[in-house]
């Protein structure tokens, strides 16, 4: 049910595999940083979550873990998860904000029962009263300007870090949906297991996220070259290596081939009466790893359709939910 008292918050979350992005209202963005939280095994505690995590990955003593709550779009620990979310809520000094909060969730389009209720759970153990749970897939056509509420047929690609979602969306539902599980964290993996197969060199996940951001995409031949550090597997030393733009670009191209797979199979699926809608607006691509350079045309060429990316691919889901602030309040939905 929609909020009647005005004073009651909004509290919108995008709590992805990479990043964690909050909203309430009257006070707009609180956190934005990566879903990493680091450990300290020997006082049982958390020390740092987000960015400050994420600096430390690959950087710690061992009784320091850096851990992600979410894999692939799924709780993988409750426990470990709330723990994030009270750190996260204490750094900002509103942590109690949620209690008398209408709270919106955005969560894998795919995701299971079971999951939902996890989802669920874990915000009723943090004190929350209201929650809804929301399809990212449709808070990120909303966040990038589609009418979702409308019986118009979208087609929406999420490249996101754990997941890749493909989605027909209309009349307010994800009447479509196929999810390939490899996504931008795999391509990272991947990039470590071939610089320590060519190169003999065991680099950190940063720094294969900087060579996936670099020279990860579809464009043009460009030799370009950087040099990157990290441990040889040989010497056991410290050892630089300089590596060719192009090697990175045939890894991703390789990679990307099920997403295409991915797109076919739900464009065989989509229903008759929504094709036209699907050939004229083309093919609405979004999140962290749509960023690659040339994706657009790789995607055009290959299905010979119109591809769109907007200005906000890492934060449509939630500019979809803080759009979704006015429709939750006015019962446009059930």
């Amino acid at each position: 049910m929609a909020r009647k008292n005005k004073e009651t918050k909004y509290l919108a979350m995008d709590f992805g595999t990479s990043k964690t992005i909050a909203y309430v209202s009257g006070l707009g963005v609180i956190f934005n940083g990566p879903s990493v939280l680091a450990y300290d095994n020997s006082k049982k505690k958390i020390i740092a979550v987000g960015e400050e995590a994420l600096n430390m990955m690959d950087k710690t003593p061992p009784h320091i873990s850096i851990l992600e709550p979410l894999q692939n779009g799924a709780i993988t620990d409750r426990g470990l998860a709330e723990a994030y979310l009270k750190r996260v809520f204490e750094s900002v000094e509103i942590k109690d904000v949620w209690k008398d909060a209408n709270v919106v969730i955005s969560s894998a389009s795919n995701i299971s029962v079971l999951e939902k209720q996890a989802f669920e759970k874990m915000f009723i153990n943090l004190g929350v009263k209201t929650i809804r749970i929301v399809p990212s897939a449709l808070m990120a056509a909303l966040g990038s300007g589609m009418k979702i509420l409308e019986p118009k047929g979208h087609l929406l690609l999420e490249l996101g870090a754990g997941l890749i979602s493909c989605s027909i969306i209309s009349n307010n539902n994800v009447l479509v949906n196929k999810v390939y599980k490899k996504a931008g964290n795999f391509f990272n993996e991947e990039i470590e297991k071939y610089i320590r197969a060519k190169y003999s060199l065991e680099i950190g996940r940063n720094t294969a996220e900087q060579i996936k951001k670099e020279f990860g995409g579809f464009a043009a031949k460009s030799n370009r070259k950087l040099k990157i550090s990290g441990r040889s597997l040989l010497g056991g030393g410290p050892k630089n290596e300089l590596i060719d733009s192009n090697e990175i670009k045939n890894i991703v191209v390789g990679l990307f081939r099920p997403v295409l797979n991915l797109l076919m199979e739900v464009l065989e699926q989509t229903p008759p009466e929504l094709t036209g809608d699907i050939l004229d607006e083309g093919i609405t691509i979004t999140g962290g790893s749509s960023a690659f350079q040339g994706l657009k045309e790789y995607l055009s060429n290959n299905f010979q359709i119109t591809v769109n990316k907007f200005s906000n691919i890492k934060t449509s889901v939630i500019d979809g939910l803080i759009k979704y602030e006015e429709i939750y309040e006015n019962d446009l939905l059930d």
